[in-house]
């Protein structure tokens, strides 16, 4: 099956690797994902769907343009909130001493910071 997710997060904005780890995939897993190699899960779809503010159906290529609601005054757009969270985890960090202000994280501490995340997550949707 044909998925449009590269058309997806282009719209959206990200790179394979930002989307990769927002969705808690590695990086040559959603290039499978996205270039036909392998059919992501139900689950993955959903999120891909979520993060980048698309349909599942236009990920399936049922919807030819993007029909998903907008969101409401309430609620912050995808990209927007997580960049939001990534600013407070930030400032968490260069508060709490673990890095300088403006240095980027190494891969690893990227990798550890994505695992905790994966273990709230878990914690939250059990």
């Amino acid at each position: 099956m044909e998925f449009q997710i590269k058309e997806a997060r282009e719209r959206a904005g990200y790179s394979q690797k930002e989307l990769a780890q927002i969705i808690g995939v590695a990086q040559n897993t959603f290039h499978g994902y996205e270039s036909g190699k392998h059919d992501p899960k139900s689950d993955l779809l959903i999120k891909i769907a979520n993060a980048c503010d698309v349909s599942v159906d236009f990920l399936l290529g049922v919807e030819p343009i993007n029909t998903k609601k907008s969101p409401g005054t309430a609620e912050a757009a995808p990209r927007e909130e997580v960049s939001r969270i990534f600013d407070k985890l930030n400032d968490l960090l260069v508060s709490e001493g673990l890095i300088e202000d403006g240095e980027d994280l190494t891969d690893r501490q990227a990798d550890v910071i994505l695992a905790v995340c994966r273990i709230i997550n878990a914690t939250f949707h059990d």
